[in-house]
């Protein structure tokens, strides 16, 4: 199981109180995100995900590359990967 880095930006940071931190005992990307729900609630879950699936302008980096253009969600780790999770981001004129 690896230890991974997880980057969070924008409102997942005021939802987390954090700008990283390091889970471990996940084998993919699903795994971690499970892990990330269980712990903030929610709000979370909300920010990321609609109806089980993963919302589209929500961009997800596993090592600086997105998953959208990968294995998605079931996105195998290692240890020492970075996540870097960046939510829907609203506004423009």
């Amino acid at each position: 199981m690896a230890s991974v880095l997880v980057r969070y930006y924008a409102n997942l940071r005021d939802i987390t109180r954090k700008k990283e931190e390091v889970i471990s005992g996940q084998s993919d990307l699903q795994g971690i995100l499970s892990v990330l729900v269980s712990a903030y609630g929610e709000r979370f879950r909300g920010m990321l995900f609609r109806e089980g699936s993963l919302i589209g302008n929500v961009i997800i980096l596993v090592n600086g590359r997105n998953v959208v253009f990968g294995d998605g969600l079931s996105t195998r780790l290692k240890d020492g990967d970075e996540v870097d999770i960046f939510p829907p981001v609203a506004g423009g004129s």
